[in-house]
């Protein structure tokens, strides 16, 4: 998955929340994963490490398209 983003007038929805394919993207990557949000985005945040993610790393946003400050999280399976 790359680059999915849930609609500003759906949070809680879609990607990140009840229908997130979680165990799909986990079973598909048994190794791990990662995924960016944006720091701003603290309903995500609680979501991904609810779910195991940790965060990996975060920028000052200089280097994505929205120039927004974000965090990377990786899941591996322990």
């Amino acid at each position: 998955m790359s680059g999915a983003r849930n609609a500003p007038d759906t949070p809680g929805r879609a990607c990140g929340g009840r229908d997130h394919p979680r165990r799909t993207l986990k079973s598909r990557r048994p190794a791990g994963l990662q995924l960016w949000t944006f720091a701003s985005n603290t309903a995500a945040q609680r979501f991904y490490l609810r779910h195991g993610f940790v965060v990996a790393e975060t920028t000052d946003g200089s280097l994505n398209e929205e120039r927004a400050p974000d965090i990377r999280f990786v899941w591996t399976r322990q």
